[in-house]
């Protein structure tokens, strides 16, 4: 099964990671912090930089902690399957942010994200935070275009 991005085909392992990344980040947070986090990943896509495939993204060093086998969620997302209506859910989120136009992305071209609570001191800030390139704030994150 392959869905299109910008005419590019998208497979059921790209789709499987995107899945799995959006359980291991988003912890429960509902559908529009998933979608939200769905759309940097799409972003990241289209922009390249991050790499050419979804998994390349989302499982590229130092982006999406779940995937690091050091982090607690990655154990879990490296084991769930499709018995697990959580996943499911995000399957669903991710087919929806993948098939849908720019049009709907309400990150505004976002490809970063930061909890708030991790920006409130100096000592949390991350040095790549810029406040001035903050596009949305959904919930307890804020998105970014950098």
């Amino acid at each position: 099964m392959a869905i299109l991005l910008d005419l590019k085909p998208i497979d059921i392992t790209d789709l499987d990671v995107m899945a799995r990344t959006l359980y291991g980040t988003c912890h429960g947070e509902g559908y529009v912090v998933a979608s939200a986090i769905g759309w940097v990943v799409k972003n990241r896509l289209r922009d390249g930089r991050w790499g050419s495939s979804i998994k390349d993204i989302c499982k590229r060093v130092d982006q999406f902690k779940c995937w690091d086998p050091k982090d607690p969620e990655y154990t879990i997302i490296a084991t769930l399957d499709y018995r697990d209506g959580m996943l499911v859910q995000y399957l669903i989120t991710a087919t929806e942010v993948l098939k849908n136009g720019s049009s709907l992305d309400f990150t505004k071209g976002a490809n970063f994200f930061i909890r708030e609570g991790l920006i409130s001191n100096r000592k949390t800030t991350p040095l790549w935070y810029q406040e001035d390139k903050v596009t949305s704030v959904v919930k307890n994150y804020i998105f970014l275009r950098l």
